[in-house]
């Protein structure tokens, strides 16, 4: 009796041992990968200066929300890789030029942009352009549209951040140890 009594206490610990540790995965000593980013500048046509550092305080926001994601922001960067280097991979937007980047650099992702105001009217501000992802593991130019009154960017930058952003740390809580996902 005192026998089955004490199997079926370490079976139960086990169990629940188990079970917990796919609960809270943190506890299961999985590491903690950290993602590099690059947020590089973006093509500005026709627009004021104000608007152009407002686009891109805003920009650098969304992506400095995690500490997982380790940023490296324009300013940054045009000291450590220098402004040329940095100029020309805004103004060319080659997936080519960015996937080197990033390669050279170790960056999983290198986010740009081209924006222009299209608008006639000189009191109203109409952004036409792009915000692009370029993801160092796959090779892929990822790009979200814009074609938005300056007013309503906003709803663009939220959907960028979830999207672009959000998916990243969405990924990386999916990634667990095989064995932590052992069913019982």
């Amino acid at each position: 009796m005192n026998s089955s009594v004490t199997k079926s206490g370490i079976i139960f610990v086990l169990i629940f041992s188990i079970m917990f540790l796919q609960l809270v995965p943190c506890w299961a000593g999985g590491d903690k990968k950290e993602t590099r980013i690059a947020f590089v500048g973006i093509k500005f046509n026709n627009l004021s200066e104000k608007i152009r550092d407002t686009i891109s305080w805003r920009m650098t926001a969304i992506m400095d929300t995690d500490e997982s994601l380790i940023l490296t922001k324009p300013e940054a960067a045009r000291i450590v890789y220098g402004r040329e280097k940095l100029s020309e991979l805004v103004e060319k937007q080659s997936l080519e030029v960015f996937l080197a980047f990033a390669e050279q650099y170790k960056f999983d992702y290198v986010y740009s942009g081209k924006l222009s105001n299209k608008s006639k009217d000189s009191d109203r501000v109409v952004l036409v352009g792009e915000l692009t992802r370029y993801d160092r593991e796959t090779g892929h130019k990822n790009t979200y549209m814009i074609n938005k009154e300056y007013e309503k960017f906003g709803n663009d930058l939220i959907n960028f951040k979830k999207q672009y952003v959000e998916s990243l740390l969405n990924n990386k809580d999916s990634e667990r140890q095989p064995w932590s996902l052992l069913v019982v």
